[in-house]
């Protein structure tokens, strides 16, 4: 058999790429009113990740719903991760697909609610 070459774990803190840097400016957990006054696009976009990632059972989900995504997105928005690093964070949490785009239309949209801002 063929040995298996050992790869070092990526070092998320120190990638280069994506270039919006945010950083939360309330604390979390959000009150889901925060989210009631969302317009045009916005409001779509959310129900639709709702929908996404409902969860799956009551007692013991077996997968993220979608506050929780939210809140994690924001604990990572410490002012010095770029989105890319937050979703390579999120990806690595969470067996999802979340990618940079994702990550800032959420940031797009708590930006507006004034929970969010960028460097």
């Amino acid at each position: 058999p063929e040995a298996q070459r050992y790869q070092a774990p990526v070092q998320l803190e120190s990638q280069p790429h994506g270039n919006r840097v945010p950083h939360r400016v309330t604390l979390t957990p959000f009150d889901a009113s925060a989210f009631e006054n969302l317009t045009g696009d916005d409001k779509p976009w959310w129900n639709e990740q709702q929908a996404r990632f409902a969860s799956d059972a009551q007692l013991l989900p077996t997968k993220p719903n979608f506050d929780l995504l939210v809140f994690e997105t924001v604990n990572f928005m410490d002012g010095r991760r770029t989105t890319a690093q937050i979703s390579d964070l999120l990806s690595a949490e969470f067996p999802l697909e979340l990618d940079e785009t994702w990550v800032n239309r959420l940031l797009g949209i708590l930006e507006k609610q004034g929970l969010a801002a960028e460097r």
